[in-house]
């Protein structure tokens, strides 16, 4: 991962359990604002509906965010928010870290017996 203040981006309830908080990492969280808009892209892609324009809004407010609170990374801990990240690249400043892909091969690691 490589960085020590990351901006959480998931679900209401996932952020009010404030699991990444138990590690050595410096959380960053969302406005109220901009979590209203983060939990709409969430609705639309858990409805089905995946578009370019949810990669922009979400880069809106991961750039609006870091100038108001710089971090050096975003966390995606969320299932539906990495769909909308494949359909656009985000930023290029930030490492970005998908929660999902690191669980799958963690999982598939498991499997394998590694």
């Amino acid at each position: 991962m490589g960085f020590t203040k990351a901006l959480i981006l998931a679900a209401p309830l996932t952020i009010s359990m404030k699991l990444y908080e138990q590690s050595l990492i410096q959380c960053v969280y969302l406005s109220a604002e901009d979590q209203q808009i983060v939990n709409k892209i969430i609705r639309e892609i858990a409805g089905g509906r995946i578009e370019i324009d949810q990669s922009e809004r979400l880069r809106d407010v991961i750039v609006k965010t870091s100038k108001i609170t710089p971090f050096e990374g975003v966390i995606i801990a969320c299932t539906e928010l990495p769909l909308a990240f494949a359909k656009a690249p985000i930023v290029q400043d930030f490492s970005i870290v998908d929660t999902m892909q690191v669980f799958s091969v963690r999982l598939v690691s498991l499997v394998r017996g590694s």
